[in-house]
């Protein structure tokens, strides 16, 4: 079977796609996706370890021993592989200890930097608490770096104790930190960071990180703090507002199905600035705007799918967009 986007052994290994129709589908999807945005789609390069990564916390040993013996590039393959697998199954005590002394060993001499930050990123995505006590404490520090990254490795480890410190951190007075602690914030997803996202959105301030924050966190209190970027924001704040409510929409289907007045006024509204064309729409934004569309319920055909994308698709390409919004 001729795959056009990702090779058929990594649909199989890594996405866990058995049957013919399940490989087309997903094949004629990517295909249809790049198409509208490289942005929407990581690119297609096969992992080193990534038989390791499917076979997950079964491959974690191995995986700790080449990065304890090996240098170079298949040592920094072999982390990666483990953040992978960490995002599901957290770090264990002793293969976090056998980490951090390879941690410690590079940190004592220059150079290491790059591999200090690759095993701390590990570390931190498999919610090792030594580490992500330290980030805490890091937050205090005076330089701007250092706090940037330890917020960055809060983030990885959704370490939701660091909320109130990284809710004191978004300020301008902080203009170059507060990027990626609002960063950190949403991918914690406490609703305990919505006052401060929403006070910093109304205020101006760094909008655009702040409505992808909110989305993440997807609390349906934030929809009507991101409307208003919809009609009235720049181009790049309106793609955000989008995708943030897209998120938004996914996680509160069921509340939603019980408001047909609201969906219906939202979908009244997305369906208007498709069809006036009277605003700068990225082919990101209208895809988000297909999506949000699709969460509340409206029905896309293949010829609507086309026409608001804009782009020129393939029938089957379409058929298969048009099948994956009648999905979310």
């Amino acid at each position: 079977m001729e795959m056009q986007a990702f090779s058929e052994a990594t649909y199989k290994n890594i996405f866990g796609l058995r049957k013919k129709r399940e490989l087309e589908f997903a094949d004629g999807l990517v295909t249809g996706l790049s198409k509208i945005d490289r942005g929407l789609l990581a690119p297609p390069l096969p992992h080193p370890f990534g038989d390791h990564i499917a076979k997950g916390d079964a491959a974690v040993p191995e995986l700790v021993k080449i990065v304890e013996s090996e240098v170079g590039q298949t040592q920094y393959d072999a982390i990666d592989a483990l953040s992978h697998i960490f995002l599901y199954e957290p770090v264990s005590a002793e293969h976090a200890r056998r980490l951090r002394r390879v941690l410690n060993r590079a940190g004592v001499s220059e150079g290491n930097e790059d591999l200090v930050a690759a095993i701390a990123k590990a570390l931190a995505i498999g919610q090792d608490e030594e580490l992500l006590r330290r980030q805490v404490m890091l937050l205090a520090d005076d330089d701007p770096g250092i706090v940037a990254t330890a917020a960055r490795l809060l983030g990885f480890g959704r370490y939701r104790a660091a909320v109130p410190i990284l809710n004191a951190l978004v300020s301008p007075d902080r203009f170059y930190e507060s990027r990626y602690v609002i960063w950190a914030l949403g991918e914690i997803g406490d609703d305990a960071a919505l006052p401060m996202l929403g006070y910093a959105l109304a205020s101006g301030y760094r909008t655009v990180d702040c409505m992808i924050a909110m989305g993440k966190i997807g609390d349906i209190s934030s929809v009507p703090k991101l409307t208003p970027m919809i009609t009235g924001g720049l181009a790049e704040q309106r793609d955000a507002a989008y995708r943030a409510l897209a998120m938004i929409f996914e996680k509160n289907r069921v509340f939603l199905s019980s408001l047909a007045h609201t969906r219906q006024e939202f979908s009244r509204l997305i369906l208007g600035q498709l069809e006036k064309g009277d605003i700068d729409l990225s082919g990101s934004t209208r895809f988000h705007m297909l999506l949000c569309l699709a969460r509340l319920g409206t029905q896309l055909d293949v010829a609507r799918v086309k026409q608001f994308l804009k782009l020129p698709l393939e029938d089957d390409e379409a058929s298969q967009l048009q099948a994956f919004f009648t999905k979310r």
